[in-house]
C-alpha cells in the first residue's frame, strides 16, 4: 500500500512538473512543389494530399485529397491538367486531374509502381518509369496518353535501368540510364534517333 501511494505521489509530482514545460510547436511539412505554366500557382504536397497556393503567397487551397498518399504534382504545359502519383490501389500509379471538371482519372494499372517523369510539350502524353516490362527490378521509360490507353515503351534497355525522362519543347527527350555505367541520352521519337550525351 505504501508503495502504491508513493508511486501515485511521484506520478502527480512529475505531471505537475511537466505541465510547466512549454511543448515544442509542431511545424507543418510542405514538399514536392511544382509550378503552373504561367508561373502564377504552386502545387505542393502536405499531409499526403495536394494543395495549391498563389506564387505571391496567401492561403493554400486543398486540391486533391484521398485517404491514401498523393505525390509529385506536375502541371501539363497547357495548364488544363495536373498529373500526380497516388497509392490509391496499394501501389504507386499515375493519375491525372482535370481543372475544368475536377475529375480524376487513373492512367497506369501495372502490378508494379510507376514513377511520374513529365509531360510532352503538347500535353497529350505523360512519361513515367516502371519496372513492369524489364527484369531484375530494372526500370524502363514509358509514355501513356493523357486520355488513357496502353502505355508504350520509349526506352527499354534490357539489364539497364532507364529513368528521369525529361521532355523538351522540340519533341526530344533526355533520359538517364544506368547499367555498368551512368549515362544520359537525348532521344527523338519521330526519327527514332538516340544520342549519348556523355562526351558533350
Amino acid at each position: 500500500m505504501r508503495r502504491m501511494v508513493l508511486a501515485l505521489v511521484t506520478f502527480v509530482a512529475l505531471a505537475r512538473a511537466g505541465a510547466g514545460l512549454t511543448a515544442q510547436e509542431a511545424r507543418p511539412s510542405f514538399y514536392e512543389p511544382g509550378i503552373s505554366p504561367d508561373g502564377s500557382t504552386i502545387p505542393f504536397v502536405h499531409g499526403g494530399d495536394i494543395w495549391t497556393v498563389a506564387r505571391s503567397g496567401g492561403e493554400a487551397r486543398l486540391l486533391i485529397a484521398h485517404e491514401e498518399e498523393e505525390s509529385r504534382p506536375l502541371y501539363s504545359p497547357d495548364g488544363r491538367w495536373l498529373a500526380f502519383e497516388s497509392y490509391r490501389d496499394g501501389t504507386s500509379h499515375i493519375y491525372v486531374y482535370e481543372f475544368a471538371t475536377g475529375d480524376v482519372h487513373q492512367l497506369t494499372f501495372m502490378s508494379t509502381s510507376a514513377t511520374l517523369d513529365g509531360w510532352s510539350p503538347d500535353s497529350e502524353w505523360i512519361y513515367f518509369s516502371s519496372t513492369s516490362h524489364d527484369v531484375a527490378g530494372m526500370t524502363d521509360v514509358l509514355r501513356v496518353r493523357r486520355s488513357g490507353g496502353t502505355p508504350m515503351p520509349v526506352l527499354a534497355d534490357r539489364y539497364a535501368a532507364d529513368f528521369w525522362a525529361a521532355p523538351t519543347r522540340d519533341e526530344r527527350l533526355a533520359i538517364s540510364t544506368r547499367g555498368r555505367t551512368y549515362r544520359c541520352f537525348l532521344r527523338q521519337h519521330e526519327a527514332n534517333r538516340q544520342r549519348d550525351l556523355r562526351a558533350e
